[in-house]
């Protein structure tokens, strides 16, 4: 048991982050933002579109740099970081699911969710019980050995988030999970979100749908890059 004289553990931290997108014009997407998320926690990202929530989500993961602030994951910094080291920490401990689902179409559906294997160098047989346990736990046991190219938008977004699972992630980060679900779906999608939140993972959610927030924790609203308080 933790006491109260100890320090919150933290999976990742967003100190002051700002991001600045420099076009023909600057374009501040993430303002100023401070952010922590302890192991267990289930935090839901709300706000409309162009708010930035996927410019945070994707600080957060470290596939992006801040351009003032920082950010660390489990105590290291992205930015001291080199690509590779970066890429490595994600296949070890992040899980991704963004918008653009971006399965290998001529593979079969558990290839996609086991391919993470491939990256580290390993073969992806290896992966097919865990990828099958994944796909039974999201419907799509019966799917599993389809070439991914047949499934429908709402399998396809079921199936990475499979893949984003594979690796068992200490920190999961998800873009508008069940945008391509219908109520029922989504609602099984959100309460498997909420029992690994519950079994210890750290959950952060990108969403505009006030239902899909009520799975989580807490919320953090975003208007114009900026953290608004709720």
């Amino acid at each position: 048991m933790t006491s109260a004289a100890e320090p919150r553990p933290v999976v990742v931290e967003a100190r002051c982050v700002t991001r600045v997108f420099v076009a023909d014009l600057a374009v501040t997407a993430v303002d100023r933002i401070s952010f922590t998320v302890a192991p267990g926690e289930f935090v839901a990202i709300e706000g409309p579109s162009g708010s930035g929530k996927s410019t945070l989500l994707h600080l957060l993961g470290g596939l992006d740099l801040a351009t003032t602030g920082s950010v660390r994951f489990e105590g290291q910094d992205y930015a001291a970081m080199d690509d590779d080291t970066r890429s490595a920490v994600r296949r070890g401990g992040i899980g991704l699911l963004l918008p653009v689902v971006d399965l290998v179409a001529s593979l079969t559906v558990w290839e996609n969710v086991a391919i993470t294997r491939l990256l580290g160098g390993q073969r992806l047989v290896g992966g097919r019980q865990r990828a099958r346990e994944l796909l039974d736990q999201l419907g799509l046991g019966h799917r599993a050995d389809l070439v991914a190219g047949r499934l429908s938008a709402g399998e396809a977004q079921r199936a990475a988030l499979a893949r984003a699972l594979f690796n068992r992630p200490r920190l999961l980060l998800l873009d508008e999970p069940t945008s391509s679900l219908d109520s029922v779906r989504a609602d099984e999608v959100l309460g498997l979100l909420r029992q690994l939140a519950d079994d210890g993972q750290a959950v952060v959610m990108a969403t505009h749908n006030a239902r899909a927030a009520a799975f989580a924790d807490r919320s953090a609203r975003l208007c114009d890059g900026r953290l608004v308080v709720p």
